[in-house]
Formats: structure tokens, C-alpha cells, sequence
């Protein structure tokens, strides 16, 4: 993977004080992600594809497998499919 043993922390070394500066968000780590713009949001959240090839054919995705991460949060799973991205799983996200 991307981390070796040199990186490591020490459980005996974090405590309540300092832990949050040795977390890793695992949407940073997610290579084949689409940050949405609030419209797309939208359209996502109600499963509709993204159907604007301009605004994604500028992604190189390894996978035909797409995150949507909108406001920090992966919201769902896409598959992309020539000139669009088909929406396959939505998360529901509570306040």
C-alpha cells in the first residue's frame, strides 16, 4: 500500500488530545472520486446520470467505477458508460 511501518504511530502514543491530527479521511485515499457540483448533486441524489461529457472526460478513472463525494461525504457509486455516469448506489446521509 501507500504507507510503511516508518509512517506508523504508536497506540500508546495517541490519546483524546491528539488523535485527530492522526486520522485519515478515506475519501482522500479513494483515486477513482468525482467531487459533484450542488447541481449534480442534485441529479444524483434522485438517480439520474451525469450526462455531460465535458465535464468529466477530463478524468482519467482506473475503473469504470466512480465515488461521488459531495461536501466532504461520499454519497454513492457510479459506473461510467461512454458520454455518462449511470448512478448505481445512493447513501443517505442523516444530520
Amino acid at each position: 500500500g501507500e504507507f510503511c511501518a516508518d509512517e506508523s504511530v504508536k497506540l500508546e502514543d495517541i490519546n483524546s488530545e491528539n488523535i485527530s491530527q492522526y486520522l485519515i479521511n478515506p475519501i482522500d485515499l479513494l483515486h477513482d472520486k468525482y467531487i459533484l457540483s450542488e447541481k449534480e448533486y442534485k441529479h444524483v441524489i434522485h438517480g439520474m446520470p451525469l450526462n455531460n461529457p465535458s465535464t468529466f472526460q477530463r478524468f482519467n478513472f482506473s475503473t469504470n467505477i466512480v465515488f461521488f463525494v459531495y461536501s466532504g461525504k461520499m454519497i454513492g457509486v457510479g459506473q461510467v458508460d461512454k458520454d455518462r455516469i449511470k448512478v448505481k448506489k445512493v447513501f443517505v446521509w442523516k444530520n
